[in-house]
């Protein structure tokens, strides 16, 4: 049996978040955020609208929440003058240098807008395509060439989550 893709790892990760999700009686949908240059994951979220009463609540911006929360530490750090490393060398903080979005559904147009906003974001990965208002493709691609896409990673296990709401 061949070894999972680093991108199989990452969706299997939001998979988890997308069954949290549905657990909890939200729309089944995970995302994680990988720092690019380690693979680690550095945040995760799963839908929260019925849960904060926020039609806004997308798995997709709740990550991306923490990705301004990361930027707002890194800037206090760095304005405070501390150091970016413990002393043995590991970062004190996530690094902004560059990110992946995984996400189990192709980001609608609101979150794919606010993707766009974060410059950190270097590449977008989805499972499950969108029957409507999909922004990566489906309906319309809001990145354009600015990041690289790569749809349809684990789509069968994300479709049958995503048929499950």
């Amino acid at each position: 049996m061949p070894f999972p893709s680093d991108e199989e790892r990452w969706m299997r990760a939001a998979l988890q978040q997308a069954q949290a999700a549905q657990e909890a009686g939200e729309e089944p949908v995970g995302a994680v955020l990988v720092e690019a240059a380690t693979g680690r994951i550095v945040a995760r979220a799963h839908s929260q609208r019925a849960a904060l009463n926020d039609p806004t609540a997308h798995a997709t911006m709740l990550v991306l929440s923490q990705l301004a929360q990361f930027a707002q530490m890194k800037a206090e750090i760095e304005a405070a003058g501390l150091p970016h490393a413990l002393p043995d060398g590991e970062p004190a903080a996530v690094g902004l240098e560059g990110f992946v979005l995984v996400l189990t559904r192709e980001p609608c147009l609101m979150c794919a807008g606010a993707v766009r906003l974060y410059p950190e974001i270097r590449k977008l990965v989805f499972g499950a395509r969108r029957a409507t208002l999909g922004g990566a493709g489906s309906d319309v691609n809001l990145f354009g060439a600015a990041i690289p896409i790569r749809g349809g990673v684990l789509a069968a296990e994300c479709e049958r989550l995503k048929d499950k709401i």
